[in-house]
């Protein structure tokens, strides 16, 4: 089954006692990291480095996870070396991850530069993935591409994780991106399927040129959150439902103690929704098709 996330983005000012202590209270399962505090570069994070074994227990002991360690960095640059910089600085992330049981590392998918086409950047972040592919693998961990700017919709995202293949790759998605170019869930989600790592939700208002102008909280925007989830568990998916909105947006909302529970109690309930069964049959269509049998006593 699905469970559900808090991207400790969307409150940047919290220290790490304080995500552990308001992602258990506003009732999610586990916590994206790409801040604490304010600290941004997560190695550098003391309860993910020297004091990582107490990390887990703390998990534990809560009953959290964490869902990704992510960095905004993408493999698209055109030099080589700083390719390689950036593939250096990932690697240090899934060094982290794997000391505090974390799963995956998520980036960007980076964009398409000048004088390029998509199907060159297409090729060069390709090309950078597979060299990270099976280092991941060797440390059971997953590397999660988010989309974003040229690469918001589902097929060129689809494009470029089918070319590398490999299954320490996979998708991060987040639906609202791709809002900007009128694809909805019901072309999104089947389309990706099983290369879905981890799903970003958010939901926003769109203008009458359908471009997004602002946030919303779960179920009042355009989005479809709740159509989501059920073509979510249609192909099948069982990972986490990260809450994803900025910082700013939320305390527009209302704020984090406010927006946050409502969050929550949206996503675990459309999870839990059972729909009506649709037949065209009138009872039970698997009855036998003969009536039973009279009782001996009966027949005579």
């Amino acid at each position: 089954m699905m469970r559900i996330g808090l991207r400790a983005g969307t409150c940047p000012t919290w220290d790490f006692a304080t995500l552990i202590s308001k992602a258990k209270e506003h009732g999610f399962d586990g916590i994206e990291l790409d801040v604490v505090g304010k600290e941004g570069h997560l190695p550098a994070v003391p309860e993910l480095n020297g004091r990582a074994d107490d990390t887990r227990n703390l998990l534990q002991q809560n009953n959290l996870q964490i869902v990704a360690l992510s960095l905004d960095v993408a493999l698209d640059a055109r030099d080589a070396g700083e390719n390689a910089r950036r593939r250096g600085l990932i690697a240090e992330y899934m060094d982290t991850a794997v000391r505090v049981g974390c799963p995956a590392v998520r980036i960007s998918v980076g964009r398409v530069q000048s004088w390029d086409t998509t199907d060159t950047a297409s090729t060069r972040i390709l090309g950078n993935l597979l060299k990270l592919a099976d280092q991941a693998a060797s440390l059971g961990i997953t590397v999660m591409v988010e989309n974003g700017h040229e690469f918001s919709g589902s097929e060129t995202l689809w494009y470029l994780l089918d070319g590398v293949g490999h299954p320490a790759i996979a998708a991060c998605w987040n639906q609202a991106r791709a809002l900007v170019l009128r694809e909805r869930p019901t072309v999104s989600i089947p389309r990706l399927g099983r290369k879905l790592g981890m799903v970003h939700v958010s939901d926003v208002a769109l203008n009458e040129r359908n471009i997004p102008t602002s946030f919303t909280r779960l179920g009042e925007g355009s989005a479809e959150i709740a159509k989501q989830v059920d073509l979510l568990r249609g192909v099948a998916y069982e990972g986490f439902l990260v809450y994803d909105t900025p910082a700013k947006a939320i305390d527009a909302l209302g704020g984090a103690d406010q927006v946050l529970p409502q969050a929550a109690s949206f996503l675990r309930e459309r999870i839990g929704f059972q729909h009506a069964v649709l037949s065209a049959y009138k009872g039970d269509k698997n009855a036998p098709k003969l009536a039973a049998p009279r009782p001996l006593a009966e027949a005579k």
